[in-house]
């Protein structure tokens, strides 16, 4: 099974308040994104180990209307 993180847990707000420890790298839309303190660095096609070892971000909308 895939892990997986909520794309909101990954704002820079969220990351500068402790986040940057557990997710330092994730899969976000087929890539490797790496965070570097100040935002999020793509590091290309992710290997088959890090398809089972890193976070695959979800990204949630808001489908109800308004």
């Amino acid at each position: 099974m895939k892990k997986t993180v909520a794309a909101s847990e990954l704002s820079s707000l969220r990351m500068a308040a402790g986040n940057e420890r557990k997710y330092s790298r994730v899969i976000d839309h087929g890539k490797v994104k790496c965070w570097v303190g100040i935002g999020w660095v793509s590091e290309g096609d992710p290997t088959p180990e890090q398809e089972l070892l890193l976070p695959h971000v979800i990204h949630f909308t808001n489908t109800e209307p308004s």
